[in-house]
């Protein structure tokens, strides 16, 4: 299966995977909800999807973001707490409120993970490590980036766009160190209700 249909596979709500019928969500184990994926495929070849561990019936999400890794679409490894917000692995000094949905993509050497929380002071930033499953750890805020869900898309020059957005979707480029947008680069969309993301169908790109 090549990479296309790896993320059209996982875009589509993961339901090519083989698990027990019983399972909540196709690719977890029973007890284990997984939610607001996002596929990136690195490059080892492996297949890894970033998310948000619920863990509360009562809110959304929980103070870790979990990586679930895959080669083959079959058989699937748990990272779990990859990133904390609260608690002993508390690798988040801002706020201690629930990580949210989480984006990564491999930059430099590193892995960076742009994380998001409800906190309207600390929404997002991002963090890194040396490995893909983490932990990772916090970078810097993107204070000018006041909601949740972001989402990045590498393009064929090497840019980075970094989009984010609840009911109202903007864009922007990062500067190449990370440290903020590249000025003049920001763009409101089309007022996208949440998670709004870019994908190229070309295959130099989607193999990033």
């Amino acid at each position: 299966m090549n990479v296309k249909s790896l993320y059209a596979a996982v875009a589509a709500g993961m339901t090519v995977i083989l698990s027990p019928a019983r399972a909540a969500n196709p690719i977890t184990p029973e007890g284990e909800f997984f939610s607001d994926p996002a596929p990136r495929v690195g490059p080892d070849g492996a297949l890894r999807v970033f998310g948000s561990r619920d863990e509360d019936p009562k809110s959304y999400c929980s103070v870790y973001n979990d990586v679930f890794e895959t080669r083959d679409l079959l058989r699937w490894r748990i990272h779990r707490g990859g990133f904390v917000s609260a608690g002993e692995a508390d690798a988040l000094p801002t706020t201690d409120r629930q990580l949210y949905a989480p984006d990564a993509l491999p930059i430099g050497g590193k892995w960076a993970l742009f994380y998001c929380t409800p906190d309207g002071a600390h929404c997002s930033g991002v963090a890194l490590s040396d490995r893909p499953e983490g932990p990772y750890a916090f970078s810097r805020e993107y204070p000018w980036a006041r909601q949740i869900d972001p989402s990045v898309f590498r393009d064929d020059d090497g840019r980075i766009y970094y989009t984010w957005g609840q009911f109202s979707m903007k864009m922007a480029e990062l500067k190449g160190d990370l440290s903020g947008f590249v000025p003049g680069t920001m763009r409101d969309g089309d007022g996208s209700r949440g998670g709004p993301s870019i994908f190229s169908t070309r295959p130099e790109t989607s193999t990033r």
